[in-house]
C-alpha cells in the first residue's frame, strides 16, 4: 500500500492550517467590515438631518456669542440685545418682552419660554463631527436619547423653526430644508442605528 511520504503529508497539513486561519481572517475582516459598513450607514443618517442642525433658524439660538442672531443673514440682533446670564436677555431687556407665545403679525417671532440654547449647546463655528457629538454629550446637551427626542418633537422652540412667520419686512422666514416629521424620522432612525457620528 502506498504511504505518502512526511514531508508530503506536514505539506498538506500546513496547507489545510493555512486555509483555515486565512478563512478566520477572512470572516474576521468582513464582520468587521459590516461593522464598519454600520456605522458608516449611522454616521450618513446624522448627515441627512445635519442640515436643518445649521440652519438660520436653528443656529442663530445655538450660538457662540453674547448676542442672538437672527435671518438668513445671521446677523446680530437689531437693539443690541444680549444674552444675558440665563439666556432669557440682560435685566430689563429679557427676551419675552417682546418676544410673545406666538408670532407677531408685525414680524416679531414668538413661541412659548423664547429664549437663547445654553452656551455649552453651542453649534456655531463646529465641524459636523463635533456638533454630533455634542448631542450625544449630556454634559452639554442636558439629555440622553429619549430626551433629545421628545425635545426635538415636542418643544415650542424647536416646533417652531417650522412656523416662522414673516419677518419684519413682512416676508415669508425661511424653514428648515427637511418637514419636521421627517426631520425627527431620521434623528430616531440615526439614535436606533447607534447614533454614530462622522469624523
Amino acid at each position: 500500500m502506498w504511504k505518502p511520504a512526511l514531508g508530503a503529508v506536514l505539506a498538506g497539513a500546513a496547507i489545510l492550517l493555512g486555509q483555515i486561519f486565512l478563512g478566520q481572517i477572512w470572516h474576521g475582516s468582513s464582520a468587521q467590515d459590516r461593522q464598519q459598513d454600520r456605522q458608516a450607514a449611522s454616521a450618513g443618517l446624522f448627515m441627512e438631518f445635519l442640515p436643518v442642525l445649521q440652519h438660520p433658524r436653528c443656529l442663530n439660538c445655538h450660538i457662540a456669542v453674547d448676542f442672538p442672531r437672527q435671518g438668513e443673514a445671521r446677523r446680530p440682533h437689531i437693539m443690541q440685545v444680549k444674552r444675558g446670564p440665563e439666556g432669557s436677555g440682560a435685566p430689563g431687556l429679557q427676551c419675552g418682552t417682546c418676544h410673545q407665545r406666538s408670532n407677531s403679525p408685525a414680524g416679531v417671532p414668538g413661541a412659548d419660554n423664547w429664549h437663547l440654547a445654553p452656551l455649552r449647546m453651542a453649534w456655531e463655528g463646529l465641524s459636523a463631527g463635533q456638533i454630533c457629538r455634542a448631542l450625544l454629550d449630556p454634559g452639554k446637551s442636558g439629555m440622553n436619547g429619549e430626551q433629545l427626542i421628545r425635545h426635538l418633537d415636542a418643544d415650542h422652540l424647536v416646533l417652531w423653526a417650522w412656523q416662522g412667520g414673516v419677518d419684519l419686512n413682512g416676508a415669508a422666514r425661511q424653514a428648515p430644508p427637511l418637514s419636521h416629521a421627517a426631520f425627527t424620522e431620521l434623528v430616531g432612525r440615526w439614535l436606533a442605528s447607534g447614533a454614530h457620528c462622522p469624523g
